[in-house]
C-alpha cells in the first residue's frame, strides 16, 4: 500500500513538473523524443495528456504517442511504468488521464467509474541474452530452467532465469494457461534461483546485459525498442501449441474531455490497428 501511495505521490509531483517545466520552453524535445511546443497551462489538459500504466504497453503506446503529436501537436507524456494495479489506482485518482493495463478490472476496481477498452493481445515469449548459442528449446526445459534443474547451457555458461512478482500480467497468464511452467516458477522462487525484476523495462535490460539470462518477455517491445535476444515461443500446456498472450486494455475515467476521447479514437483507428499488428501484437478479435 505504501508503495502504490508513492507511486501517486510521484505522478503527481512529475505531471505538475514537467507542465511547469514546458511553461518554460518554446520548443524542444523530451525524453521519448516527441517534440511539443508549450501550451497555456491555465486551460487545464488543453494539449497535454499523461498516460502510465504497465510496462509492457510503454514501448507500443510511445510509438503511438508520436505518431498522435506529430497528427495533432498535443503533447502525450508517458513516464515509466507503474504497473497496472497503479495505472488503475492514479486514474482512480485523477493523477492521470489515461490508464494502461495488461488485465482486465478486478471487481472491486469496478467502484471508480473506469471504463476499460480492449485493444490488442501482446504476445509472449521467452528471451535469452544474445551471447548464448540458440538451443533446442521446449516448455519442458524452461520449466526445468526456472525449477532449478537446469542449472547451465550447452556452451557450460550458467543459467540465470529473470523472475517477476506474483501481481505480474504474465505471471497470472501462464498461471491459468501453463499451469506446468507456473509450479516451475514456485518452485524456483523457494529455491531462490535466479533474478528477480519488477518492470518490463528492468527485464529486457537486465536480459540485454547478462550472459546466460533469460526471462519472460513480449517480443513486440524487442522489435519496438531494437532489442537483440534470442526469442522462443511460449504455448499453453492446456491447449495444444496454443500461443499465450496477455491482454492491452486503455483505461478512462467514464467522463473524460475532448482531448482523451480524441487520443483513444486514434488508437482504435484503422491506421493504428494496422500498425499493431505490424508489431507483432493481435488486434481485439482477432482471436489470439
Amino acid at each position: 500500500m505504501k508503495r502504490i501511495q508513492t507511486v501517486h505521490i510521484f505522478l503527481k509531483f512529475l505531471f505538475f513538473t514537467s507542465l511547469l517545466a514546458l511553461a518554460s520552453c518554446s520548443s524542444k524535445q523530451d525524453s521519448h523524443e516527441f517534440k511539443a511546443e508549450c501550451t497555456d497551462l491555465s486551460v487545464p489538459f488543453k494539449g497535454k495528456i499523461l498516460i502510465a500504466g504497465s510496462g509492457v504497453n510503454l514501448p507500443l503506446f510511445r510509438k503511438i504517442a508520436q505518431k498522435y503529436q506529430d497528427l495533432t501537436g498535443e503533447l502525450v507524456i508517458i513516464p515509466s511504468s507503474i504497473g497496472s494495479t497503479g495505472a488503475i489506482k492514479a486514474l482512480a485518482d485523477n493523477t492521470i488521464h489515461i490508464g494502461l493495463s495488461s488485465r482486465p478490472l478486478k471487481s472491486n476496481e469496478k467502484q471508480y467509474g473506469i471504463e476499460a477498452r480492449l485493444l490488442a493481445y501482446a504476445p509472449m515469449v521467452a528471451a535469452s541474452n544474445i551471447s548464448l548459442k540458440k538451443e533446442h528449446f521446449s516448455m519442458d526445459m524452461l520449466c526445468d530452467i526456472y525449477s532449478g534443474k537446469k542449472e547451465v547451457w550447452s556452451d557450460g555458461s550458467l543459467v540465470i532465469p529473470v523472475f517477476r512478482e506474483n501481481g505480474d500480467s504474465g505471471f497470472s497468464v501462464i498461471q491459468k494457461k501453463a499451469p506446468l511452467l507456473h509450479k516451475a516458477i514456485k518452485e524456483g522462487v523457494v529455491r531462490g534461483v535466479g533474478k528477480f525484476c519488477y518492470t518490463e523495462e528492468e527485464v529486457s535490460d537486465y536480459l540485454s546485459k547478462v550472459p546466460g539470462s533469460i526471462g519472460i518477455m513480449d517480443p513486440a517491445t524487442l522489435l519496438l525498442e531494437d532489442i537483440k535476444l534470442n526469442k522462443y515461443a511460449l504455448y499453453s500446456n492446456l491447449e495444444r501449441k496454443k500461443p499465450l498472450f496477455r491482454p492491452l486494455y486503455i483505461l478512462t475515467r467514464q467522463a473524460n474531455n475532448k482531448a482523451v476521447s480524441g487520443f483513444v479514437d486514434f488508437c482504435f483507428s484503422a491506421e493504428i490497428k494496422s500498425f499493431i499488428k505490424k508489431t507483432g501484437y493481435r488486434i481485439y478479435g482477432d482471436k489470439p
